[in-house]
């Protein structure tokens, strides 16, 4: 069963598209320089505050530095103070990227174009232009048009490398801790162990230093927060371009790495010997883990990408997901759900309620009749409701509870045993 509750508001901090926006710009792991116009006044707080609390390390290289300038800061008289300060911090803060933004429902700002085209010759780095369309979207419309932003200045006409080369394109990273370094290190260690070389990720860390490389990739793995679909990226690179769900759970690993292997024309016995070696150190956690949470009902509460990946997980531990909330707007809802549970190998589960994007008060009371076993959701401020008595695994933006000191991923074969640690933790109410 499924809710569309979609044209209601709905939770923060996912309708707000300049926050995916920052979220993306963060995960660069470099100094960045932005120039953002708002609708009205310009705001007194840093977007980047609000990732206060989600990303504990201090030092990854992030570091935004932020022009925020309202309409009437964009007269004719006023605008080159703007592009000078924004050049000038530039080149004293010795930023990998400058980038201009401007939110949408703003009069006529065909000469702001003109400014910006005259503007990349003064700057020491690439000038990043993110459309207006963008903050007429969520969260995730924000951080997918860096994403393509990104894609877009690599200089995709120059030739790949000779040995298979590969980059993800449409990787959520949000922090810079354990959990999401892990994650690269996983896919780096599964691509390679094909014989294929992984190139900077659209987005990690160090990708601000390093995304003018990307054109040595010959193939790139299109995951769901990309944006775009894999016709458009392989028309645009000139790419062979392999689509693949959130490769979390065993299934849905093997899955993206078959797809890999078929692409590439790898040796099946190399794809053999992986699986058998992952499979025989996965699986004996993975069975245990089983044998504790079959049966049980899990509430999944994330993205409709990441929703998905949890469900084939759950699935694979015994879990009977019982409740689904999408936190998204803008990647399908409900059959999208369907769709990328299915690519990933699993049967949708069919007595599962699913809520896409509800408003605040609706998923306060989700949970008050009927309640689950185990809860995997972020950790979004639910005190005072059933939620917050419920064995939880915070995972996902934002996560302000628990923080990775150690590698920690979610994706891949470790992630899988990784996972299942944490929900058997949670059920068991020991950490």
């Amino acid at each position: 069963m499924s809710e569309n509750t979609a044209q209601n508001s709905f939770v923060a901090p996912y309708n707000d598209a300049l926050l995916g926006v920052t979220l993306g710009l963060h995960a660069l792991g470099a100094p960045v320089d932005i120039l953002h116009t708002c609708r009205g006044p310009a705001s007194q707080e840093s977007p980047g505050d609000k990732l206060s609390g989600h990303d504990l390390s201090d030092d990854s290289g992030a570091d935004l530095s932020w022009v925020l300038a309202s309409a009437d800061d964009w007269q004719f008289e006023k605008a080159p103070v703007l592009l000078n300060r924004l050049a000038e911090s530039c080149k004293q803060r010795k930023s990998s990227l400058a980038v201009m933004t401007y939110e949408p429902g703003m009069k006529d700002m065909t000469w702001n174009e003109e400014a910006a085209r005259k503007m990349r010759g003064q700057l020491p780095c690439p000038l990043l232009r993110l459309p207006q369309s963008l903050f007429a979207g969520d969260f995730f419309t924000g951080y997918a048009g860096v994403v393509n932003a990104m894609l877009g200045l690599v200089p995709w006409d120059k030739p790949s490398a000779e040995r298979h080369n590969l980059v993800m394109a449409g990787l959520l990273f949000h922090r810079h801790e354990g959990d999401q370094q892990a994650n690269v290190q996983e896919c780096r260690r599964l691509v390679e162990a094909l014989g294929v070389m992984l190139g900077p990720p659209f987005l990690a860390a160090g990708l601000g230093k390093r995304f003018l490389e990307g054109h040595r990739a010959d193939v790139i793995l299109c995951l769901p927060y990309a944006g775009v679909s894999a016709e458009k990226l392989a028309k645009h690179t000139g790419r062979m371009v392999v689509e693949s769900p959130l490769p979390m759970g065993m299934t849905a690993t093997k899955r993206m790495l078959q797809l890999l292997a078929t692409e590439l024309a790898i040796p099946s016995k190399r794809l053999d010997f992986l699986f058998d070696r992952e499979e025989k150190n996965a699986m004996p956690g993975l069975n245990l883990a089983k044998r504790v949470l079959e049966g049980k009902r899990i509430a999944i509460v994330a993205d409709t990408a990441m929703a998905a990946a949890w469900c084939g997980l759950a699935l694979e531990l015994g879990l009977e997901p019982s409740l689904i909330v999408l936190l998204d707007r803008s990647m399908g809802g409900p059959e999208t759900l369907a769709e990328l549970i299915a690519k990933a190998g699993h049967e949708p589960p069919r007595n599962a309620r699913v809520v896409w994007s509800p408003d605040e008060e609706g998923l306060r009371r989700l949970v008050d009749e009927n309640p689950p076993d185990v809860v995997v959701r972020p950790g979004l401020d639910l005190s005072g409701s059933a939620w917050e008595h419920l064995p939880t695994v915070e995972t996902g933006f934002p996560s302000r509870h628990k923080h990775f000191v150690s590698p920690t991923p979610i994706l891949g074969f470790s992630g899988a045993v990784a996972q299942a640690q944490r929900i058997v933790d949670a059920v068991m109410k020991v950490h």
